[in-house]
């Protein structure tokens, strides 16, 4: 973990990696792509305290901590709609009931902008051939055409506001893409769904 809240560079997390044995340049970038706070998950003490004293070479201060000691994040529930009142936060869940959730009970509230991974799939065109080396032909004499399915990784902005309950029982979130927006409405009343 990083003890400052500056981020490294890539260069840095490059350079350090490539002084641990078993690890290089491209597992910076796969492991430690948009660092910051945790670095690196799941390496055996060794490999840890050899990435640290890598990274101090560098000029980033961090500390060794084991995942145990990390803690967990409350579980998580979707949400699509929140809307305040003067006694509570209302959400509204999946299926369009909305309960109030009292203030008292809300620990947290945070809110901003995150990259996320996002997986596309895309059709991607391609002309059936015979054996002959021309195309086949359907109907109209048009050429036959299969699509095979890719799938693409994307790292995409978007906007998150997560609600943690008192003794972070439980979080609710609320995630859109960048030209979402968010509606925050206050009402006197328990609004409809």
């Amino acid at each position: 973990m990083q003890k400052t809240l500056e981020p490294p560079t890539m260069e840095q997390l490059k350079q350090a990696f490539c002084k641990v044995p078993g690890l290089t340049a491209v597992d910076a970038a796969m492991q430690s792509r948009d660092a910051f706070g945790i670095l690196a998950r799941s390496f055996e003490p060794e490999r840890a305290q050899a990435l640290q004293s890598a990274l101090a070479a560098q000029g980033v201060e961090t500390e060794v901590v084991e995942d145990a000691s990390l803690p967990a994040l409350p579980d998580l529930r979707i949400v699509h709609r929140l809307d305040t009142t003067p006694d509570a936060l209302m959400i509204c869940d999946p299926l369009g009931r909305s309960f109030p959730l009292p203030w008292k009970n809300v620990m947290l509230i945070a809110a901003g902008k995150v990259r996320m991974t996002e997986f596309k799939t895309v059709d991607v065109p391609r002309p059936v051939t015979n054996y002959g080396g021309r195309g086949r032909r359907g109907f109209g004499g048009e050429p036959v055409v299969q699509y095979d399915h890719e799938t693409h990784e994307e790292q995409a902005d978007r906007w998150l506001l997560e609600v943690v309950i008192t003794g972070a029982a439980l979080r609710y979130s609320i995630c859109r893409g960048p030209a979402d927006k968010f509606v925050v409405s206050v009402s006197r009343r328990p609004p409809d769904c």
